[in-house]
């Protein structure tokens, strides 16, 4: 018996509350947001939505991008999460099942369970042109290179004197190129 109740006990976190949590996303307009949670892209995205945060991460980070306003951007920090000590059973007999919840991430939580983003109009093309930069940047962090250089293409025909999109641009065509290289080495 007490066996099966230290099998049943044992990384009962990332049993009970999972390797990923739900948290609600709201904000101040009706268009469709793309955001960026945790390197996942949801697009098109209507307000307010769940999505997943990785629970493994000590800090979650969220960016939202809708064109023509300026780019919101939120950090989620995790505490630890109370549902570890329903493992007390199970590592009493087998102390090494308790290090699963913290292999996994389950042993952490955000108490933040609801974002709320205040969505700003950019008012120059400038500003635009720099909104599509940084969320590009974000996407180009996260290895979403075809999306990072669509955003700078649009960010370079919405203010031609933007320098910093030229930049950008030419540097996601070096990562392509680099990436290219490795797959053709590897084949």
């Amino acid at each position: 018996m007490v066996l099966l109740l230290s099998i049943l006990f044992t990384s009962c976190a990332t049993m009970i509350s999972g390797t990923k949590q739900k948290i609600t996303v709201t904000g101040n307009v009706n268009a469709p947001v793309q955001l960026l949670v945790d390197g996942q892209v949801y697009s098109d995205v209507k307000l307010p939505a769940k999505v997943n945060i990785k629970r493994k991460n000590a800090v979650s980070k969220i960016s939202a991008f809708i064109p023509n306003y300026n780019v919101e951007k939120q950090e989620l920090s995790k505490t630890f999460n109370h549902v570890v000590w329903a493992n007390a059973v199970g590592t009493v007999l087998f102390p090494t099942f308790m290090f699963v919840d913290w292999a996994t991430g389950a042993n952490k939580t955000s108490e933040q369970k609801v974002i709320a983003f205040n969505f700003m109009p950019a008012s120059s093309p400038a500003e635009i042109s720099n909104a599509y930069i940084d969320y590009g940047t974000e996407c180009y962090d996260n290895d979403y290179l075809d999306m990072a250089l669509s955003l700078f293409h649009q960010a370079n025909e919405i203010d031609s004197s933007n320098e910093i999109a030229l930049q950008k641009i030419n540097t996601v065509y070096d990562r392509m190129d680099y990436l290219e290289k490795q797959a053709q080495l590897k084949a």
